[in-house]
């Protein structure tokens, strides 16, 4: 616990002095072009496999594999500097994927008065293989925000490893940059899946988590509260959940036609 702690105390600090180095971004006030607006997010790509039995937390229930609808290569390598001055490369070629940080989703990137009237276009994320400046052995991921037809906000990530879906992004600031170019086409991020976890059981009830994983790093997406029983639907598998002990549940369940 004393390591969790002191990590996200870690983050918290870079957040901090990041934004001190960093802009706010500023939402388009026209239509973004054809390359930012459209499809994003995710989809899945197979048939759900249902974790039956006794289960406990920190286990999946159940586990869909996904693909990413919308993904392309970096089509020119684009210079520029990053949020404490140093280099910022998208090299030519660079796997890229369309994603959204929406006031709808809960988490905003645009907090200001009458949001919900201005363009809401996509974001591009980018994964950087040798890290921001080229020269690093760890992958990273930044995202870019659309603001004019010259300019994106480029937004710094904290997850390690270019974390391929939906980097955590703290705060709502970041450095104005050249808008890249984006030529798309499928690119392959590796095995992805959205997974139904359980987070915490305790005296019947239970905590859910919905979350998406590469098998390295995750995003949790949403979260279930439910006491006792429960019967519902998720990912295309219909699901039974029963106490079994003060700190297990009982899963059965069957994958189901797509409606």
């Amino acid at each position: 616990m004393r390591a969790a702690f002191f990590a996200l105390g870690t983050q918290i600090v870079a957040a901090i002095s990041l934004v001190g180095c960093a802009t706010p971004y500023q939402p388009p006030r026209t239509p973004p072009p054809a390359a930012w607006d459209g499809p994003f997010g995710f989809e899945p790509s197979g048939p759900p496999k249902i974790f039956t039995g006794v289960r406990r937390a920190g286990e999946p229930i159940a586990s869909v594999p996904v693909r990413l609808v919308r993904t392309g290569l970096v089509a020119e390598t684009v210079e520029t500097r990053g949020a404490y001055g140093g280099p910022l490369i998208l090299p030519k070629g660079a796997k890229a994927y369309a994603t959204n940080y929406s006031l709808a989703g809960g988490y905003s990137a645009r907090p200001m008065q009458g949001i919900d009237k201005l363009p809401d276009p996509i974001e591009w994320c980018v994964l950087l293989e040798a890290g921001k400046d080229g020269k690093q052995a760890e992958s990273e991921t930044v995202c870019l925000f659309y603001e004019t037809p010259m300019r994106a906000r480029y937004m710094e990530t904290f997850d390690k490893g270019g974390f391929p879906i939906q980097p955590l992004i703290i705060g709502t600031s970041g450095v104005p940059g050249p808008i890249p170019t984006f030529e798309e086409q499928p690119v392959d991020f590796g095995p992805l899946r959205q997974e139904l976890q359980i987070r915490e059981i305790k005296n019947g009830r239970m905590e859910l988590d919905i979350v998406l994983t590469d098998g390295k790093g995750r995003r949790i997406f949403d979260r279930q509260r439910t006491n006792g029983s429960a019967a519902f639907k998720w990912g295309g598998a219909a699901l039974v959940l029963s106490p079994s002990g003060p700190d297990a549940v009982e899963v059965r369940g069957e994958a189901v036609a797509p409606p």
